[in-house]
């Protein structure tokens, strides 16, 4: 039977690259109940999970596992087939408000409300296991509030309650859920001593923590915030400030990178984007990319033009943020650095090609 992938029931509510991922894992590990687990959690409906299920129904000593993984096996050849599940469109009341309307809840307990809600629903779905402990009744772990307190020193944090949070408390909880997060793969049993629910195995922290991130960070571009938490690079799991799709893609790529000078690399873009970067941190990452860039000059002088090359180090010694000359012009702006760092970081990137580009010729 193929799969019904136009049906909205088979809409994907995990991010497409998380999803493939971690079938990928399923799929080598031949695990129906992974795949199972898997399929449950990863679309609107669970009707996919119980193709997996009505598989099993039929398995027997010559039936191997593989064959149960057919609705997974044929996701993975039509993963790009799969749709992403879209948020809904404004409704009536949400587009006849005036934009400069002031907003009817404090903005930090609007997104407070939202990722309450966001931990809540992954504890219930075994997230935090890993990092709180099982909540069984057999065996009630240690009051998070404990943990909590130990790691941010605020007590009787939990239950989350975000009526009296600061921002700044707002986004320690976001940096300190996404320490302790954890994809469980499998469900190990249910517990139906009191109701207790499913437990859970086979915790995995890569998938556990991109998925909340990408959730975390739905809710902050939700509610109008110009943070995110940082998915990759020395800041991972911290939050950050927030850069546009474009330049996000930069900044990926060159994290990414394994290249001599990727230490460096990474290191100025942890130095640049901290939310608490100053003037001299800036600077800093900005010399530490024209230190990257000054290893290069041959590569820069063969295929750029000599006076394009000159450019990029005149820029940086002009104005005072590789030395301190009395000739130099210490007087300007902010933004200034901005714009070096992102060009030097793209010139890095381009570097990186051309390197690239070069190896592959015979």
């Amino acid at each position: 039977m193929s799969l019904p992938l136009d049906d909205p029931d088979f809409e994907l509510v995990w991010p497409l690259d998380i999803f493939r991922d971690e079938l990928d894992v399923v799929l080598a590990n031949r695990s129906a109940r992974a795949a199972k687990h898997l399929l449950r959690e990863a679309f609107a409906s669970p009707r996919m999970a119980e193709l997996v299920e009505q598989g099993e129904q039929f398995e027997d000593e010559f039936l191997v596992a593989t064959d149960v993984l057919g609705p997974a096996r044929e996701l993975r050849k039509r993963i790009s087939e799969v749709r992403e599940q879209k948020p809904p469109k404004p409704y009536y009341n949400q587009r006849s408000l005036p934009s400069s309307a002031p907003p009817r809840v404090p903005r930090v307990q609007l997104a407070g409300d939202a990722f309450a809600r966001l931990v809540k629903e992954m504890d219930k779905a075994g997230y935090f296991d890993k990092g709180l402990g099982p909540d069984c009744v057999d065996f009630h772990r240690a009051p998070p509030s404990l943990l909590l307190e130990e790691r941010l020193g605020v007590p009787d944090l939990w239950p989350l309650w975000p009526g009296e949070w600061s921002e700044e408390l707002f986004y320690s909880l976001i940096e300190v859920f996404h320490d302790l997060v954890a994809r469980p793969r499998v469900v190990e049993r249910y517990h139906d001593f009191s109701d207790c629910g499913e437990h859970y195995g086979q915790y995995a922290v890569k998938p556990g923590r991109a998925l909340y991130v990408a959730r975390v960070n739905s809710i902050l571009e939700r509610n109008g915030f110009s943070v995110r938490l940082a998915p990759y690079g020395e800041d991972a799991g911290r939050v950050v400030v927030a850069t546009d799709d474009a330049r996000g893609d930069l900044l990926e790529r060159s994290i990414a990178g394994s290249d001599a000078d990727s230490d460096d690399v990474r290191h100025a873009i942890g130095l640049f984007r901290s939310r608490e970067a100053t003037r001299v941190e800036k600077k800093s990452a900005v010399v530490t990319l024209a230190g990257v860039l000054e290893i290069e000059r041959n590569l820069l002088e063969e295929k750029l033009l000599s006076k394009d090359e000159g450019a990029l180090f005149t820029i940086a010694n002009k104005f005072a943020i590789r030395h301190q000359r009395a000739d130099q012009q210490p007087d300007y702006d902010d933004a200034y650095l901005d714009w070096i760092f992102w060009w030097y970081l793209a010139t890095v990137e381009l570097v990186r090609s051309l390197r690239q580009r070069g190896a592959a010729q015979p």
